[in-house]
């Protein structure tokens, strides 16, 4: 026995055993009979009832269930919910919350005190309309209006918006009741901070005109550094409540002064477009650190100087994040001859070491250099042996290999170069089966079904599939998204491997975010080396997508994209959330601890 219900009168009590854990699975399957009856003998669609919510939500948790479901479970709309709940709400005491900042609004703050302080004394008994013809003389709306509106209102926004009145006196007024105001400020700051994106571009140029001229002289660039990630450009939080909503004019205006009270008048400098320079300087970078390491590591072998980071590593993407993250390479066509130069302006060339890699100067002989270079080659041979190798695209890549995202990244670009269909494949709707959420049923799905589950691809190769899948999103979402899409959508440690700026965060709970004045798309990305038609979900990711379950501001998507080492037949398939209010019958649980779903196409997909 793993539970017992206690019948009493007062406290009907329900007694379960440690093993026994409360989940919506478990109180739908398990204790519905048991619950239903300690309630009430007479409520039989109580047990029913419980079972189809455990059903049709996530089996592990216990939150309230959404309007979608409990209307489907109860056999009704949610508008019929939603009139339900409306119809509790039309009391007194709803009628007087409502109607208090009305009052002070339309008359004064003493009066609505007068109002509350009444209505108590009275109790019950209070007639508002008959107040209200005695104290509040105003004819438009009228006292029996007013008391309509405040019972058909859900709440204090419902309220103002059906009475049209001013957002900002309406606050005002709640303020001097000593009432919490109206704020949609998780809403203002979301579409703020779309407006500024889409800015983004354009005040990077303003940047790099403004401290074009401490770069030329060499002069700290930590403030530009700092002006590139836009937080001198913060969200207005006098908005929070005076306006109930936000537009390009005002945001674009509200930019403009910030700008120019922090950068003063924009200045005509000249320099190269800025497209294309960072990759180029990038690459430079990239050749010059490869040389220079083991020149480096010999000299400071030989001065006794300890050989640090960013050198230290096999990686020369270190070398090239140090130096963009330092604005070094935003600005003009970076020359090898210079980049000693640059090291040092960045601390990160050897104290002592003049800036050059010519031997000469740095009194070291060719056979030290040589030395250097094969004890850096069979340290890379060490990683190359502890490391598996994938097979992509015919050619076999080292996933340990520090020059493997560029190598992967090569590859990829002459792979959709000469596929172009490979977008045309993803740009396909999928029209996803209902499924059973609990239960058996399936093999496996997708192309890669019926041939038995595969052997589970090792860590590198879920590294090196997460790099591939990524990456191949990214480009998807450049061209679904155009313009919004830029390197800082890049949310996942992945983007360090191509990119300067952060460091990426796989805490986020999804890959990219991509923010538009009306929403903001969150994408994880999930990758097979078939088309099994599977994918998991962390217990993070799972919290991120059901917090966007309701498909508002927040929109959350699976980007998945099958045979991910094979450019000739990889495309990326835009699922829906499978936390959706209305998505999740999509997708079956087919696993545990972190969630495997399931999906089936029908036979005529959709285009877009």
């Amino acid at each position: 026995m793993t539970s017992y219900g206690v019948d009493h009168d007062d406290l009907p009590t329900l007694i379960l055993v440690d093993r026994l854990h409360l989940t919506r699975s478990s109180l739908g399957l398990d204790l519905s009979r048991t619950v239903s009856r300690l309630v009430d003998t007479r409520l039989r669609f109580l047990e029913p009832l419980l079972l189809r919510i455990a059903h049709g939500q996530a089996a592990e948790s216990l939150d309230a269930p959404s309007d979608h479901l409990l209307a489907s479970a109860l056999d009704c709309d949610s508008r019929t919910l939603e009139e339900h709940r409306a119809a509790l709400r039309t009391d007194l005491g709803h009628v007087l919350h409502l109607l208090a900042p009305v009052v002070a609004y339309f008359k004064d703050v003493a009066v609505a005190r007068d109002l509350r302080r009444d209505a108590e004394r009275a109790g019950g008994a209070f007639d508002v309309a008959g107040w209200l013809r005695s104290r509040f003389p105003v004819t438009d709306p009228t006292p029996e209006e007013l008391i309509a509106a405040c019972e058909r209102a859900a709440d204090r926004a419902a309220l103002r918006s059906e009475l049209a009145l001013d957002y900002a006196r309406f606050n005002r007024v709640l303020l001097a009741l000593d009432e919490s105001p109206l704020s949609n400020e998780s809403e203002l700051r979301a579409v703020y901070q779309g407006y500024l994106e889409r800015r983004r571009p354009e005040i990077l140029e303003r940047l790099r005109r403004r401290h074009a001229s401490a770069y030329r002289s060499g002069r700290d660039l930590t403030d530009y550094v700092a002006h590139k990630t836009l937080h001198f450009l913060p969200f207005d939080n006098d908005w929070i409540l005076t306006r109930e909503s936000l537009d390009q004019t005002v945001v674009d205006a509200h930019v403009s002064r910030l700008l120019d009270d922090v950068l003063g008048d924009d200045e005509a400098v000249d320099l190269p477009p800025s497209r294309g320079l960072l990759e180029r300087n990038r690459r430079t970078v990239r050749d010059f650190a490869d040389a220079a390491t083991p020149v480096l590591a010999a000299w400071c072998r030989r001065n006794n100087i300890p050989f640090r980071k960013p050198w230290s590593g096999d990686d020369t993407q270190a070398v090239v994040r140090h130096l963009e993250n330092a604005g070094l390479l935003d600005f003009e066509r970076v020359e090898t001859s210079q980049l000693p130069w640059l090291c040092r302006c960045s601390a990160c060339w050897p104290p002592g070491m003049p800036p050059t890699l010519d031997p000469a100067p740095l009194e070291l002989d060719q056979a030290a250099v040589d030395k250097e270079e094969r004890r850096r080659e069979k340290e890379r041979q060490r990683h190359l042996v502890e490391e598996r190798s994938i097979e992509f695209s015919g050619t076999t890549l080292d996933t340990g290999d520090p020059s493997f995202a560029q190598a992967f990244r090569q590859l990829a670009e002459e792979g959709i170069a000469t596929d172009p269909g490979w977008y045309e494949r993803s740009r396909r709707q999928p029209r996803l089966e209902e499924l059973t959420r609990f239960g058996g049923g399936g093999t496996g799905g997708g192309k890669g079904g019926g041939a038995g589950r595969r052997q589970r691809p090792n860590d590198a190769q879920r590294r090196a599939m997460g790099l591939a899948s990524e990456w191949l999103a990214f480009q998807f979402l450049k061209r679904r998204h155009g313009d919004s899409v830029t390197e800082d959508c890049w949310i996942s440690s992945n983007r360090a491997r191509f990119f300067g700026g952060s460091d990426g965060d796989d805490a986020a709970g999804y890959d990219f975010r991509v923010s538009t004045p009306r929403v903001d798309w969150l994408y994880e990305v999930k990758s097979a080396i078939e088309d099994t038609c599977e994918f998991e979900l962390t217990s993070n990711e799972i919290r991120v997508a059901a917090s966007a379950s309701k498909d508002g501001r927040r929109r959350y998507r699976i980007l998945y994209v099958p045979f991910v080492f094979y450019p000739d037949r990889w495309f990326v398939l835009e699922l829906p959330n499978p936390m959706g209010d209305s998505t999740r019958n999509r997708f079956r649980q087919v696993g545990q601890g972190s969630i495997r779903f399931r999906f089936e196409q029908s036979a005529n997909p959709a285009r877009s």
